[in-house]
């Protein structure tokens, strides 16, 4: 029984140790870009909370529409937005220096 502990412990160094060697997303500057603007590559995942019925609703689009997933709603959806937002701004977005506070917004009346 012993043996089979000290296996396990091992299993479980190497593998926290794999895991230490992996690189997190890498940013490169892009030729075209001022050097301040960093893209990260690759895709990253992102948890929002979203009320129960349009997750439901999202659900239900991409079962009902063959080839459709939720990421797929969720890109287009999104891209939509921020390409409204800039329009109406007239200018893309600069980088953000920081990362975006989590949890609610500030409440500003």
């Amino acid at each position: 029984m012993a043996t089979t502990v000290k296996k396990a412990k091992a299993g479980v160094k190497n593998a926290y140790s794999n895991m230490l060697k992996k690189a997190p997303a890498k940013l490169e500057a892009r030729d075209s870009v001022a050097p301040q603007q960093l893209e990260l590559a690759g895709d990253e995942q992102v948890a929002v909370r979203l009320p129960s019925e349009l997750v439901q609703r999202m659900r239900d689009a991409a079962y009902y529409t063959p080839g459709e997933t939720l990421t797929g709603l969720v890109k287009r959806g999104v891209t939509a937005e921020i390409d409204r937002l800039e329009r109406a701004r007239g200018e893309a977005f600069p980088r953000a220096n920081a990362p975006v506070r989590k949890g609610r917004p500030v409440r500003r009346e």
